[in-house]
């Protein structure tokens, strides 16, 4: 989307996700100057059961971002930290990868997703579409 707009595109996505594609390297590849990607980090899958993932025991999410070609990178440990990486988001350029952790696991209150993947998929369509 940030290839197809100059608007600023922000994604965030989870460690589990990010760690289940290969969406690092395109992005720097692409290198969309007006695209920042929040990875935000619980240490597991929360969508599907809270599963450790690997970012939970050893992978650094940003060192895999800079080792994937971008260049704008920043971790963030508290609320602090966020407010003023947020502040400054835009003083560079993008793409810009920004590595959130997060306390490990979900809330109680959140439960799995109940839609499959084909129901994502068309539920996304339709939004980026505009059709009702």
């Amino acid at each position: 989307m940030a290839l197809k707009t100059k608007r600023e595109t922000v994604v965030l996505d989870g460690d589990g996700s990010l760690l289940a594609n290969s969406v690092l390297p395109t992005i720097a590849a692409e290198s969309p100057k007006n695209l920042s990607v929040f990875c935000l980090d619980n240490g597991t899958l929360g969508s599907t059961g809270d599963q450790l993932t690997n970012a939970y025991s050893g992978v650094d999410m940003e060192l895999m971002a800079i080792s994937a070609g971008i260049k704008e990178t920043k971790k963030v440990h508290t609320e602090k930290e966020l407010k003023s990486t947020i502040a400054g988001l835009y003083d560079n350029k993008g793409p810009r990868f920004i590595h959130v952790i997060v306390k490990p696991g979900n809330v109680p209150s959140v439960t799995n997703i109940k839609l499959t993947p084909e129901q994502i998929k068309r539920r996304f369509m339709k939004a980026m579409s505009g059709k009702s």
